[in-house]
């Protein structure tokens, strides 16, 4: 039996060496062919606290690293601000790097199922821009199995103040700073999340977390089916959102209030500072674990903690 298990622990050393080795061959392809994919770095119960450190697979623009709807793609835009990462990439893969760590790593539903998710990059940059809609962006070296791609920029605001990011079809911005910020738009461009602050934000009907009238609200709340409410932490209470100017021209442009079910506490998709991103609400989690139950044989974990209670 001794003997099994040594042959056992040599075979996985071996296996382990020639995976490094392919990994190193396929990362200098990846160099040539400006398209660089991190998979989803592993870890449980809390984010790292060192530097995080990932396999990094080198794939043809054509070519997804993992079978299709194995995993979500999320790949990473340089702003024209880092010069030519081409040449020199260790400024903008250390931005990359921190916002894998601090800030997918250190939300909750994100850091459960960080399995589910490709990171990757590519070299080729676009050019941040106020207001946020005319930022140009090189669409065309995104390959089409991309599920988004957020330009990561260092831009302030007018006057200093933070600068307004957004997220449009499978495209966003972020800051390197803002944690919370990426986030937020992968929340919008992955899973479909409305925004849930008041005034200025893309808001449309999107069950159980955000609803066109009081009354549907209510119902949900009423109908017994939200199990996500049941805990004792959880206060389910249809809060009225004003709506404002909404982004979302396209659809429910002429509501004007909306209503969101997890009362008036904030989490991701709302106001939120710069810095570690707060958690997404228990609402929330119903559409996210269902977006990531879509993909094949994704084995879902729910988070351990929601808004308003903090993780770690």
């Amino acid at each position: 039996m001794l003997d099994a298990l040594r042959g056992e622990v040599v075979n996985r050393a071996a296996i382990r060496a020639l995976a490094a080795l392919l990994g190193c061959l396929i990362a200098l392809l990846g160099v040539l062919l400006g398209v660089v994919l991190l998979p989803g770095p592993r870890f449980e119960g809390s984010p790292p606290s060192g530097p995080l450190t990932a396999e990094v697979f080198a794939v043809d623009p054509e070519t997804k690293p993992r079978p299709r709807n194995e995993a979500f793609d999320v790949v990473f835009i340089p702003d024209v601000g880092y010069g030519n990462v081409s040449v020199e990439a260790d400024s903008f893969l250390a931005d990359v790097q921190s916002m894998i760590r601090d800030g997918f790593g250190r939300n909750a539903a994100m850091a459960a199922n960080l399995h589910l998710l490709n990171f990757g990059y590519v070299t080729v940059t676009g050019s941040i821009s106020s207001p946020c809609e005319d930022t140009q962006l090189p669409e065309e070296a995104i390959p089409p199995w991309v599920d988004t791609a957020i330009l990561i920029h260092r831009a302030t605001g007018p006057e200093g103040r933070d600068f307004l990011d957004c997220s449009w079809d499978r495209y966003g911005t972020a800051n390197k700073d803002d944690f919370s910020g990426v986030v937020h738009e992968i929340g919008h461009t992955v899973f479909g999340l409305p925004d849930e602050y008041p005034n200025d934000g893309c808001y449309f009907e999107a069950k159980p977390v955000l609803f066109a009238s009081g009354g549907a609200c209510e119902k949900e709340l009423k109908s017994g089916s939200p199990n996500w409410c049941n805990s004792e932490k959880t206060k389910c209470e249809c809060k009225d959102l004003y709506g404002g100017n909404n982004a979302c021209r396209q659809r429910g442009s002429k509501i004007r209030t909306w209503y969101r079910s997890e009362d008036g506490w904030w989490d991701v998709m709302g106001h939120t500072p710069p810095g570690d991103p707060p958690e997404f609400g228990p609402a929330d989690w119903v559409i996210l674990s269902k977006r990531f139950g879509s993909l094949q044989g994704a084995a879902v974990l729910p988070p351990p903690a929601f808004a308003p209670a903090g993780w770690p």
